[in-house]
């Protein structure tokens, strides 16, 4: 049984991070980069987990930026081949550049967009089952990364009703009970 059935993390959400080994959006605590950039981590693996919903439209348009300066560099290779100002090559280091970086990212969007498909096509019993007996599975903690993960599931009012739910009151210890030790009074 999950520890936090509010939250069932093998639902496909492209707005919530997700890791590429594990196959889940597993939770993450964050680490930053020299330059102060933020770097989500999974919990699990310790791989970089990403957000689909905003690594697709810069995979689009490295990836038409590859079609594009490769398309304009071979259609001016053969021209330039008697001249001394030669932009194709230019064109083509471009296009590979962008076509490298663009390819890693259709490599791990695309293991999300086959696991996302899958995930669709069960029913809900079957992805609570899943979500129960899953290797990463999540846990409550007092932290911001938790709530930062947490967020991309629940409202601010769920979030409150789940700490809530888990930051119960403890209890005072009785003054009288029969566990306390009792040191021996002070020789003056």
């Amino acid at each position: 049984m999950r520890e936090l059935p509010e939250i069932n993390h093998c639902i496909s959400n492209r707005h919530a991070y997700w890791c590429a080994k594990c196959y889940v959006h597993s939770q993450f605590y964050l680490e930053s980069e020299r330059d102060g950039t933020p770097r989500y981590l999974c919990r699990k693996c310790g791989f970089r987990m990403f957000l689909p919903g905003e690594v697709v439209p810069w995979m689009n348009g490295l990836l038409f930026g590859t079609l594009l300066l490769g398309g304009v560099g071979i259609f001016l290779l053969p021209h330039e081949l008697e001249t001394y100002w030669q932009w194709s090559p230019v064109c083509l280091a471009f296009a590979g550049f962008f076509g490298l970086i663009g390819g890693m990212m259709w490599f791990y969007v695309r293991k999300y967009f086959k696991w996302s498909l899958r995930q669709k096509l069960k029913s809900s019993n079957k992805l609570e089952k899943e979500a129960d007996d899953h290797a990463c599975s999540q846990y409550y903690e007092v932290s911001e990364d938790f709530d930062k993960w947490a967020l991309q599931f629940l409202n601010e009012d769920q979030l409150l009703k789940l700490h809530d739910r888990f930051d119960r009151p403890q209890q005072a210890p009785n003054e009288f009970s029969s566990d306390s030790l009792e040191l021996p009074p002070r020789n003056s």
